[in-house]
């Protein structure tokens, strides 16, 4: 039964995007996530976006 249990399953991709003035949650945290991602080499994408902060409007836009 620990076998069963202890058997990965697959994940979906990762899209993570942190806004470097984000001073709700450390931009450090996604950073450590994402390393941890890739360690676990899993499908990962990481963007961090100057000048955001959290939940900045740029996150929504649809022109970039």
């Amino acid at each position: 039964m620990y076998e069963l249990c202890k058997k990965e399953l697959p994940s979906p991709p990762v899209l993570m995007m942190h806004g470097i003035a984000d001073d709700t949650v450390a931009p450090n945290q996604s950073i450590q996530l994402y390393k941890k991602l890739k360690e676990e080499e899993k499908d990962a994408t990481f963007y961090l976006v100057e000048g955001a902060d959290h939940g900045h409007p740029y996150f929504w836009w649809n022109q970039h």
